[in-house]
């Protein structure tokens, strides 16, 4: 991960970034169904002043807040591809370093 030493509302610049940009496309979907705030609150749980904040991607709303959403919203697909342990490319090679190394045992050649 890397640290570029800059938060925004207590969370790295990127993280919140993407939340922000999470929150503007849920905002999108949205309205190009047509879906107005109240609905869309009603159909994810939560309160209309809630769901503003969700959409503009304020790191205070739970994730489950977001993850209803999407699944509302008929993008939730590509939740399983989250956080997939066989692409954690950075942790994968973690584990590899921390394996023992196999090592040969000499053939013996007194075999009767």
């Amino acid at each position: 991960m890397a640290d570029t030493g800059r938060f925004v509302r207590g969370m790295p610049a990127e993280a919140a970034a993407g939340l922000n940009e999470l929150g503007g496309r849920l905002r999108l979907a949205r309205r190009r169904r047509r879906i107005t705030a109240k609905a869309m609150a009603q159909q994810v749980f939560v309160s209309c002043p809630t769901l503003r904040k969700m959409e503009r991607g304020d790191p205070t709303i739970s994730a489950g807040v977001y993850v209803t959403a999407l699944f509302v919203l008929g993008l939730a697909g590509d939740i399983g591809a989250v956080a997939v342990p066989e692409a954690d490319a950075v942790g994968l090679a973690a584990v590899a370093r921390r394996s023992p190394r196999r090592r040969r045992v000499p053939a013996h050649d007194d075999d009767f």
